[in-house]
């Protein structure tokens, strides 16, 4: 019929594009909600949203990075992790070198090796 043939015209000559086959956006966002549930079920109460963010990408994105990079960046934590505890322990040192060297100037006792400064 010349209606329903009008009609089919009318939507073919839309200005705006078609988009009946992209997913919404609540879709996308609960999918990747249960794929959240089904890699961590419990513990995400503790969790940083940046965190969470994070598991995320990676999950989404494992083709973008393997096991090796992941025994690089345990390898590098736990590098920076030594350095900061040596560095905290150097500090301590130095503040009790400094105390010590005070009490030995309050006693008149004279310092064979003067204190580093840190």
């Amino acid at each position: 019929s010349a209606e329903s043939a009008e009609k089919e015209k009318e939507k073919t000559e839309s200005d705006y594009v078609n988009t009946d086959h992209l997913l919404s956006s609540a879709s996308i966002v609960e999918c990747l909600w249960s794929k959240f549930d089904a890699l961590v079920p419990q513990r995400r109460e503790g969790m940083s949203p940046l965190l969470v963010e994070a598991l995320l990408f990676l999950k989404e994105n494992s083709d973008l990075w393997s096991i090796k990079d992941v025994r690089e960046a345990l390898r590098r934590v736990k590098e920076n992790e030594k350095m900061k505890r040596a560095e905290e322990k150097l500090q301590e040192l130095h503040a009790q070198e400094a105390t010590i060297a005070a009490e030995a100037n309050v006693l008149g006792i004279q310092q064979v090796h003067p204190p580093v400064n840190a």
